[in-house]
């Protein structure tokens, strides 16, 4: 977690997988560092009183027909929740068919679950 806190003081992202839990005390340091440099963090895993938790949940592959074909997109549904608010869900294919990030406007429900 200190080269963390030497990437804040130079960048104004910082992406980390923290191979420990984080306490509380360290969370609440680098929170003040994040707020002085206007910098954000974003943890891959749980983070102590994070500001916002985003999860990718419902993965379902298109393309594979019955037991052949190649996997051309996925629809995930993106779940987000700042503080003690409620869950907010969007369907969302990702990749989509042209790799890309794209909004799904209906759930397909017909798509095989691969994993």
């Amino acid at each position: 977690l200190e080269a963390t806190a030497a990437l804040i003081d130079v960048t104004a992202c910082v992406v980390v997988r923290p191979p420990v839990r984080v306490t509380e005390r360290t969370a609440e340091r680098l929170a003040a560092r994040l707020r002085t440099r206007s910098a954000a963090l974003l943890a891959i895993g749980d983070w102590p009183r994070a500001e916002m938790r985003l999860r990718m949940t419902q993965p379902r592959w298109s393309g594979v027909g019955a037991g052949h074909g190649v996997l051309t997109a996925r629809q995930v549904v993106i779940e987000s929740q700042r503080g003690s608010a409620p869950v907010t869900r969007a369907p969302v294919w990702f990749p989509a068919a042209d790799g890309g990030l794209r909004k799904a406007e209906h759930v397909i429900t017909t798509m095989r679950e691969v994993g």
